[in-house]
């Protein structure tokens, strides 16, 4: 696509073609969602110090929202339509920050439940930016940008706990990602409203073969 004055279209996508403000938004979207992975040592480490979490239940609160938020976004993948992001993406940015907000004060099987529901929002701004990147010109390399970005935002999240954490203990850690969570909701209001359709063969689904669901299991 030829480029003029005032759109410089910098990704072929398709369906509508996107521009630098909504590529770099939906970047963002999948950057809050797993923000929380590089911070959990320190949260979960310190919730177990305190004696709110049980050392078995670091690795069980991990693992629990991984996999919600693994399955959420492949789920999405696999069966949702990919129209109304802006609506989408809002609301998750909306019940992330809830989830961090709610989980300020939480200990033992709270910490749990709220943390694995925490996963759902996350897998759905994560399938935002894994769509927006599978059907540009070049994956490879907005794929490079979004790591980019995710390692400097937890780097950042990270450091700022040196100070939060031993002034404001965990439920500073999780006030600070309930509040950057919220930037997704303004970043929401820029990413793409739809993705185009991506190419399917004759005979194939969105969702894996039976093959594929065991190889994910």
């Amino acid at each position: 696509m030829s480029e003029t004055a005032d759109e410089i279209v910098v990704v072929e996508a398709i369906g509508p073609s996107l521009t630098l403000i909504p590529a770099v938004a939906s970047i963002v979207l999948g950057s809050l969602a797993l923000l929380m992975v590089g911070v959990m040592p320190a949260l979960l480490g310190t919730l177990a110090d305190t004696g709110r979490l049980s050392a078995a239940g670091i690795g069980q609160c991990a693992t629990l929202e991984s996999l919600a938020m693994g399955l959420t976004a492949g789920l999405s993948g696999a069966f949702l339509k990919t129209r109304h992001l802006r609506w989408i993406a809002g609301v998750a940015a909306l019940a992330l920050a809830l989830a961090d907000f709610a989980s300020m004060p939480a200990s033992g099987a709270n910490v749990l439940i709220l943390r694995t529901l925490a996963g759902i929002p996350e897998g759905l701004l994560l399938w935002i930016t894994v769509g927006m990147i599978a059907r540009t010109e070049t994956p490879e390399r907005w794929a490079g940008y979004y790591w980019t970005s995710l390692v400097a935002g937890q780097l950042l999240m990270a450091l700022s706990f040196v100070y939060i954490i031993p002034h404001f203990g965990t439920e500073g850690g999780f006030a600070a990602l309930g509040l950057t969570a919220l930037l997704g909701i303004a970043a929401a209001t820029r990413t793409p409203n739809f993705y185009g359709d991506l190419p399917v063969q004759p005979g194939e689904t969105g969702a894996p073969p039976v093959r594929g669901w065991w190889a994910l299991l």
